[in-house]
């Protein structure tokens, strides 16, 4: 199912970005004639979809992997409510991670519900094709597959999981 209105993401060849607002139903992608209803500028409508971003981040869990020798392996965040493929646009998103996984990490968003974010440093993340590739199919509202490295300057797809 595509989008209404969507923007596209920079290098990625099918994650795109849409918007939507949260209701009883749950997230529902705006239509042309949705938008204009709302009588809000597009730039407005997104500056303030960036601030809900930091209202979304208080209801997600966050799981550190670690492997045995505690390295965190990758962060999970979760959330019951189909919100985290807009709570990873956050603006601080990369201050959240800079103490544990660095300066640079690399994020995939399976569904609305889940994301994973590894070390930028992790060069294991493609042994995980199995775990996104579940979180991709285990939901009605599969996101993407596509890994994105966030740094300072920007978000930038690397590529793809491919099947196991």
């Amino acid at each position: 199912m595509r989008a209404p209105i969507v923007v596209p993401l920079a290098d990625a060849q099918k994650t795109e970005l849409a918007a939507g607002m949260l209701s009883d139903e749950g997230l529902v992608a705006l239509s042309e004639a949705d938008f204009a209803a709302l009588h809000v500028d597009r730039g407005i409508f997104h500056s303030v979809a960036a601030l809900n971003t930091a209202f979304d981040l208080r209801h997600l869990r966050f799981r550190f992997e670690r492997d045995r020798r505690q390295v965190i392996r990758y962060a999970a965040m979760e959330s019951d409510q189909p919100i985290v493929a807009s709570a990873v646009l956050f603006p601080g998103f990369l201050d959240l991670w800079k103490d544990t996984l660095g300066e640079k990490v690399l994020v995939v968003v399976p569904n609305r519900f889940s994301a994973f974010v590894f070390p930028h440093l992790a060069t294991d993340y493609l042994d995980y094709a199995p775990m996104v590739f579940r979180a991709y199919r285990e939901t009605p509202y599969p996101v993407s597959v596509e890994v994105f490295e966030v740094s300072p300057s920007g978000w930038r797809c690397l590529g793809a999981y491919t099947q196991p």
